[in-house]
């Protein structure tokens, strides 16, 4: 279902009101029982339908409970709620933005569909609510819970599972105002959503699509296994990059396979980036086989000569040797070949051999030649 379909589904279709009570006299009795039981506004949701109104508002529109919905917002929903704050009316002719969801859903926004518009509404005690919050240096704390939301990012990214304290740790290694295990969980609890890929579990953050429904005890050996590497720790600054909502890895080597595709090959620039990104997702999350690969390498390597297909699994062999793994606690299986710090593992991920040739031993790690091993199924 599109944005639109959903926001239809969503919107109002009444004239939109400018209070809060009024919204929330517009709302269907489920949505407000169901916010009633919301874990900020605390009021029995059994109340008349009436009494939830006035016990909604009430809370909504005090100071502390505003407070505690927005720690929770993304930069992009912290943006647009104030610009809602100053103009209290955005009108759009066809939604495309999701910026507004979480306002919506806590009923900080209203969104309405009238006159073949959509209008987003926000009432006026909210915005009064904010001022004072404002004038608290609210936007400070805020930019502390958004700074450890992206630590929570970065370590997602570069760990795949981590002990919540050792985040902390990290954290309260590179800066100055400190934080606790408490408070790194309420301010990531936002990013424990499908699409923030996020979830915590028993003391651990996991990268979430990896591990769906996993055991506890299977994301905690998976920690204990890496964690008999060393762990690499970046700079902040390269922590505020790994960070980022929509962060996508980039590193020399991805770039080579994406000039080879693009500039020699003459293969599509989209179709390819999709592809460099998914070999280096292939390579950071597990330990992988040619056999991973195979449709990758035969859709590429159609158009092909030996020579260049070869300097192709050659530029491959480089990106898995230099992409930060999950299995070696964040460092590339070169740095970890450089140090000879294996912890005695069987599992972490090693640099495998450059050298493809088809009598060459298979960079698998099988002990026999490509062509017998790997190389049957690649066409080269």
């Amino acid at each position: 279902m599109s944005m639109s379909a959903i926001s239809m589904e969503c919107a109002i279709n009444e004239i939109p009101k400018y209070t809060l009570r009024e919204q929330l006299a517009q709302r269907r009795e489920r949505w407000l029982r169901d916010l009633a039981a919301d874990p900020e506004i605390t009021i029995n949701p059994k109340l008349s339908r009436n009494e939830l109104i006035e016990g909604i508002a009430e809370k909504l529109s005090a100071i502390e409970t505003l407070k505690q919905f927005l720690l929770c917002f993304s930069r992009v929903e912290m943006e647009f709620f104030q610009e809602m704050v100053k103009t209290h009316e955005i009108k759009w002719d066809d939604l495309e933005n999701s910026s507004y969801t979480i306002s919506y859903l806590n009923g900080l926004i209203t969104l309405y569909y009238y006159n073949e518009q959509f209008i987003c509404v926000m009432p006026g005690e909210i915005r009064a609510a904010y001022g004072e919050l404002e004038r608290a240096s609210f936007q400070a704390e805020w930019e502390h819970f958004e700074l450890l939301r992206t630590y929570g990012r970065a370590a997602k990214e570069l760990y795949g599972v981590i002990k919540v304290a050792d985040i902390v740790d990290i954290f309260n290694t590179q800066n100055i105002k400190q934080t606790t295990a408490i408070e790194l969980k309420k301010a990531i609890s936002a990013l424990q959503t499908e699409s923030g890929g996020i979830a915590i579990k028993g003391g651990y953050l996991y990268e979430n699509f990896s591990f769906p429904d996993m055991p506890l005890k299977d994301i905690i050996n998976f920690a204990r296994e890496a964690a008999k590497k060393p762990r690499y720790i970046p700079s902040k600054d390269e922590i505020l990059l790994l960070g980022q909502a929509r962060y996508v890895s980039q590193n020399p080597q991805k770039a080579a396979i994406e000039d080879f595709l693009i500039r020699e090959i003459r293969l599509e620039s989209i179709p390819t980036i999709d592809m460099t990104d998914g070999l280096g997702w292939l390579f950071q999350t597990k330990p992988w086989r040619f056999d991973d690969m195979t449709e990758i390498i035969n859709t590429a390597t159609e158009r092909m000569n030996k020579e260049q297909a070869e300097r192709f699994l050659y530029l491959i062999m480089d990106l898995s040797n230099n992409t930060r793994t999950w299995l070696n606690n964040g460092h590339t299986p070169n740095e970890i070949h450089g140090m000879g710090a294996n912890g005695g593992s069987s599992s972490f991920v090693k640099p495998i051999m450059l050298d493809v040739g088809r009598n060459g031993q298979c960079p698998c790690g099988s002990g026999r030649k490509y062509k017998h091993c790997c190389g049957k199924s690649v066409k080269i």
